[in-house]
């Protein structure tokens, strides 16, 4: 599925008040200022950050851009939430402007919740799409659901990768058993199912697949198997990475899968639950081009989320 780009009114927003983030952002948000160069040296170097961030719904414009600018300085890939509202469109249209970035999102449709931006130093984009799109979300609200890709050819390499956002909604799971009293479960199911295939079909035509989102659901809970207990099945860690046994590929690998879990989780107080995920595609051995190189957390920002950056190194086709 796609989507043309949102239209740029010419008094919306100045290109000079996005570089000088003192310009009002329509009704008196804060701009974003115009970030740095960050990773850009990846396109000589082979190796790029990706990024996954939540950026509330309930965000002023000019908390979002901050957080976005301060996640974007560290980036070259950022898998976006929450972008939904189509008044930040048209500012967010903007912002990947000016600071260089291809942005993947379709805003006043079902699959607007979610965005992909992709630094245009580093990547060209080929095409975008949706894996899966669907407005029932019961007592959360009119809140779609959506799985959303671009395509992207890394420019040193010749490498093409797939970056898709996700999200799932909020309050599916209780200790990691299914529980949504309002019908989500099944929309939930369909998108984890759906995603996985999606993930699947585009390593089989020799893509490269990364994956982000807020899941909603916690990592050490759900590969938790302590006490012969079995994660559920059609819950991430097994639907997406499980397959019968840890060790079956190919299959997507989140960060924590990859590299432990470290610290303090992405959300919420006490325990912190791990929520935010990066994943990456594992083919057998020798078969990737891509490989994830270890995270680390953004934390700080407006957003009750904590960001997390991944780190991967991308090799050459051989000519």
């Amino acid at each position: 599925m796609s989507a043309p780009e949102p239209a740029v009114p010419s008094t919306a927003l100045t290109r000079r008040g996005l570089v000088l983030g003192g310009a009002a952002l329509g009704a008196g948000a804060a701009a974003a200022p115009l970030i740095g160069a960050g990773t850009a040296e990846a396109a000589s170097t082979g190796s790029f950050r990706v990024a996954q961030v939540n950026l509330p719904y309930s965000m002023s414009d000019r908390k979002f851009f901050e957080d976005l600018g301060q996640v974007g300085l560290r980036s070259d890939l950022i898998g976006l939430n929450e972008v939904w509202d189509v008044d930040r469109a048209i500012p967010l249209a903007y912002w990947a402007d000016v600071n260089r970035f291809h942005l993947v999102h379709f805003p006043g449709t079902n699959l607007s919740d979610n965005a992909v931006l992709a630094r245009k130093s580093v990547f060209d984009i080929a095409d975008k799409g949706s894996w899966y799109s669907d407005d029932i979300n019961g007592a959360a609200g009119p809140i779609p659901n959506s799985s959303v890709w671009g395509r992207f050819v890394h420019r040193r390499t010749g490498v093409g990768i797939v970056h898709c956002s996700m999200h799932l909604p909020p309050h599916i799971e209780s200790r990691v058993r299914p529980k949504a009293p309002d019908g989500r479960l099944p929309s939930v199911f369909d998108q984890i199912f759906t995603t996985a295939v999606g993930a699947a079909l585009s390593a089989q035509a020799g893509l490269e697949v990364v994956l982000t989102g807020d899941l909603n659901i916690d990592y050490a809970r759900d590969s938790d198997r302590t006490g012969g207990r079995k994660p559920t099945p059609q819950f991430p860690f097994a639907m997406f990475e499980d397959k019968a046994k840890r060790s079956a590929l190919p299959s997507l690998r989140s960060c924590y899968t990859i590299h432990g879990v470290k610290g303090s989780g992405t959300h919420g107080s006490g325990g912190r639950r791990h929520i935010d995920y990066v994943y990456h595609f594992i083919k057998p051995r020798g078969q990737n081009r891509l490989q994830s190189r270890g995270y680390s957390y953004l934390r700080n920002l407006h957003s009750d989320h904590d960001a997390v950056l991944s780190t991967s190194t991308v090799r050459r086709k051989p000519r």
